[in-house]
């Protein structure tokens, strides 16, 4: 766990202020998969070869990866955003939690049915049924339900929040 804080105070300490003084640091769970070495200030904007996935900064110890542009949809799961504002009298951040409310697979299903199709909603069920059977995995149902729903519809319904 303390490994994971570090790397997210380096982005705390590179992320910028928006309009409203707020800074931003998006937290993602990654699939590194089998990573290369790309050393700093490289300018690669792909693998050296396809049997790589990603790349870091050390094999044995790495502390900045690169994941390559064509994994970005399929190896890289946002989770969290973190905002916050730097105390300017002492210097140090000041955590604002999240407020927005958590919807659950039920939740969503019902949304749903207000922007697809019954044939489309029925294939979606189906998933969801697999997916409480653990006929699929997690990242499987949400990867099919996004091929299915749609990243639009998916942030219309979470923007609805």
């Amino acid at each position: 766990m303390i490994t994971y804080f570090i790397f997210v105070l380096c982005s705390v300490k590179t992320s910028v202020p928006d309009s409203d003084g707020l800074m931003h640091v998006l937290l993602c769970r990654v699939i590194l998969g089998r990573p290369e070495l790309v050393y700093f200030g490289s300018q690669r904007d792909q693998p050296s070869s396809m049997k790589f996935d990603s790349g870091v900064n050390d094999i044995s110890s790495p502390t900045k990866y690169v994941i390559w542009e064509h994994h970005m949809n399929t190896h890289i799961l946002p989770v969290y955003i973190i905002s916050f504002r730097i105390d300017s009298s002492t210097g140090t951040p000041s955590i604002r939690l999240p407020t927005s409310p958590r919807m659950g697979i039920n939740g969503l299903m019902g949304r749903l049915t207000n922007y697809l199709s019954s044939s489309k909603m029925s294939v979606i069920k189906k998933l969801q049924h697999e997916y409480h059977k653990n006929k699929i995995s997690r990242p499987g149902f949400i990867r099919n339900l996004r091929a299915i729903a749609g990243d639009d519809v998916l942030r219309a319904i979470v923007k609805g929040l």
